[in-house]
């Protein structure tokens, strides 16, 4: 589409009809669809590469430019056709013509230019009132000057650039902490100084303001109507073998399911019809939510006992099902006079076995203390469950404190009995003399 605004701008040439190489590739669902890549899968023909990137501002072009220029346009007559004949038989060439008219219509309409759009370039958001001012004052000089030197305008000042001299100016209002590419000529760098007073003198009212972009959240009706195209397109481009955005972006199913101004009218025929019709599908069984109706086993009626070489080959009931393992039923059967004597005795062993109740001990009687009284507290009242947490350090005493002294309680608790001393082992002998002595003491 460049070539075509270029010829339009430059010559006022508009084509009747084209065919474009790139859009037929992707239209048979190829994955790469450059023109090397689509010479090499058609043709089997890959150019040469080299000069793509040279500098076709210098004049006079090198032979190997020359040739490079000549192999783009060579062998474009055979590739038309391959291309042509692949589509006539997936019967998509005229999805390529309505492709092919969109591409004309869109690159020979007369440009309309927004003034206060134009200049707003990437980083813009980032200014303020006064750096937009600064800002719109560079663009312009950019543009004068790529036309007076026939350069493209990042040839001049990357975007980057300008933005960031216009956030310095904005800043500190001058640039002479600012420092400026080498590469400019000193015209140049005056041309970026007069351009930035030229933006930081603007009066206070003509200052552009930023522009705030209001977007509306979409209701929960539009994003189930946007899903719903969603997976019909997909479903058509899982068919057809293409990429699914040749059919809609994610912007347009948007703007579709908003049922936004002129959203349907955009989309091509072919486009329109795929999102107009549901894709075929697969018949698949009703869901339902009661379950199979397993099969019937046999009854014992229908089952016959095989022979014993008939037997090596399973029926297809027990492929299907295999047998089940019936446990034997216990008999039960009068207790004898045996019997009854065993359980007697192993009912006395049990309970004899089972240790004697232990009775619980009385409870003393709770005696209230009488006024001025100290009660002491038994160990076991005192008593507190166990804690995993770490004891705290005790605080070491002052110098000057001096604990007071303690109450002593007049009922004091009975001490324990002491444990009576265990008698000691008698000494081993080892000889009979050893041996009596012992016996004597």
């Amino acid at each position: 589409d460049y070539d075509l605004r270029l010829l339009h701008q430059g010559h006022h040439f508009k084509p009747t009809a084209i065919f474009d190489t790139m859009w037929a590739a992707r239209l048979l669902g190829e994955p790469r669809f450059g023109l090397n890549d689509v010479l090499t899968q058609s043709l089997g023909i890959t150019l040469e590469k080299g000069s793509q990137k040279a500098n076709w501002g210098r004049r006079p072009l090198t032979d190997r430019m020359v040739e490079y220029a000549l192999n783009d346009v060579l062998h474009l007559h055979a590739l038309t056709e391959v291309l042509r004949q692949r589509l006539i038989e997936v019967d998509r060439l005229e999805w390529h013509r309505q492709v092919c008219e969109r591409i004309i219509r869109d690159c020979t309409r007369p440009e309309q230019v927004d003034r206060n759009m134009v200049w707003r370039i990437k980083g813009h958001d980032k200014l303020d009132d006064l750096g937009l001012a600064v800002l719109r004052e560079l663009w312009h000089w950019r543009e004068k000057e790529a036309v007076r030197s026939n350069k493209p305008p990042f040839f001049i000042l990357n975007h980057d650039l300008l933005s960031a001299i216009a956030l310095h100016a904005s800043t500190h209002r001058n640039l002479r902490s600012f420092r400026l590419p080498n590469y400019l000529t000193p015209r140049r760098r005056h041309g970026v100084l007069q351009a930035v007073n030229v933006g930081l003198n603007v009066p206070a009212s003509d200052w552009p303001k930023p522009i705030r972009v209001r977007s509306r959240r979409m209701t929960r009706t539009e994003l189930d109507i946007s899903e719903t195209l969603r997976v019909r397109r997909d479903a058509h481009a899982t068919e057809l073998k293409i990429d699914p955005t040749l059919i809609a972006s994610k912007a347009t199913l948007y703007a579709l399911a908003r049922n936004d101004k002129n959203s349907w009218d955009n989309l091509m025929p072919w486009q329109r019809a795929l999102l107009e019709v549901p894709a075929p599908t697969a018949p698949t069984a009703p869901k339902t939510s009661i379950s199979p109706i397993p099969p019937a086993l046999p009854s014992k009626a229908e089952t016959v006992i095989a022979s014993p070489a008939e037997s090596l080959e399973p029926s297809p009931v027990q492929k299907k099902r295999p047998t089940r393992r019936r446990t034997p039923k216990k008999v039960t059967t009068p207790p004898s006079e045996s019997s009854a004597a065993q359980s007697a005795s192993d009912l006395d062993r049990n309970t004899r076995s089972k240790p004697a109740p232990v009775a619980a001990r009385p409870k003393k009687p709770r005696t209230k203390p009488k006024a001025g009284d100290v009660v002491a507290k038994t160990k076991r009242a005192t008593a507190k469950p166990k804690s995993t947490a770490k004891p705290k350090p005790k605080p070491k005493p002052d110098s000057d404190f001096k604990p007071k002294p303690k109450t002593v309680a007049k009922s004091k608790p009975k001490p324990k009995p002491k444990p009576k001393p265990k008698p000691m082992a008698k000494a081993k002998a080892h000889s009979e003399s050893d041996r009596s002595r012992a016996v004597v003491e």
